[in-house]
């Protein structure tokens, strides 16, 4: 690679010179590469952590079991009537599933109930209102929740309005209920003695 002069020293010879150039492309290559490769790495590192707190977000409940149920679990339980499906989520903690299920299989006696909103905060206090095409259905469910057996698992039951709505279109009436109930302890106790 070097040819060497007396007079003037080291001189570059032209195959230095090719080498250099060749060395040179693939050094800088490599970088470009390892460049994006780590740019990409970092991409999916952001990307995972994305996913990954979906997820945990998705969780309808914390481990414990005492934390806000999410607004996932309000989502999937307005199209709910099979109460198995709400079993497999609250498999892990009997009481939440256990409110639920009591509450969901008193409204789904009525097949005209279709669920607008549907809450239950970690007090297990429940914000619940319910639409449907047949005023009786509505009375028949107040009858229901304040029956003797019924009523004695709340310490709150509160309803808040009933409603008719009328479609300018088809000209049908639907009537809507909201009412807030607050379970206490007695069901779970019950349930756990069994």
């Amino acid at each position: 690679m070097y040819k060497i002069n007396l007079i003037r020293g080291w001189k570059k010879s032209e195959i230095y010179r090719s080498y250099r150039s060749r060395w040179l492309i693939i050094m800088v290559s490599v970088t470009v590469f390892l460049l994006l490769f780590y740019l990409g790495l970092f991409i999916r590192f952001v990307l995972f952590q994305k996913e990954l707190t979906t997820l945990s977000n998705k969780q309808y409940v914390t481990e414990t079991g005492h934390e806000y149920t999410t607004e996932e679990l309000t989502k999937a339980l307005y199209g709910l009537k099979k109460l198995d499906q709400i079993k497999i989520v609250y498999s892990a903690y009997p009481e939440y599933y256990l409110y639920h299920q009591f509450l969901l299989n008193h409204i789904y006696q009525f097949d005209s109930f279709i669920v607008d909103n549907y809450k239950l905060d970690r007090e297990h206090e429940v914000e619940v209102t319910l639409s449907t095409s047949k005023l009786d259905d509505i009375y028949k469910l107040i009858n229901l929740l304040e029956s003797p057996k019924v009523i004695k698992y709340f310490s709150l039951l509160e309803i808040r309005a009933i409603n008719s709505v009328i479609d300018k279109k088809t000209e049908l009436v639907t009537y809507k209920i909201d009412f807030i109930l607050k379970f206490n302890e007695l069901l779970f106790n019950e349930q756990a003695k069994i």
